[in-house]
């Protein structure tokens, strides 16, 4: 997930791909649709398997850790 320019790479890749097969524009359209969303979803898992605490916390379901320093609990 860290990897953006392999990442990027490989994205515009499948959009080549795509662009080659010579489809209706409409179908055309529909692909590179699925091949975003494709992508997005790969990314994503690889997010989870590296850092599945960070993953969480980018969709708000974690909690952040407490700054070093601070208690918790008492709050200060």
């Amino acid at each position: 997930p860290d990897d953006i320019v392999t990442f990027e790479a490989a994205r515009q890749d499948g959009l080549d791909l795509i662009d080659k097969m010579g489809l209706d524009p409409g179908i055309r359209q529909q692909k590179v649709k699925d091949w975003f969303g494709t992508a997005a979803k790969a990314r994503f898992e690889a997010l989870i398997a590296k850092d599945p605490q960070r993953a969480l916390e980018m969709f708000g379901v974690g909690t952040p850790a407490e700054p070093s320093g601070r208690d918790a609990a008492s709050g200060t």
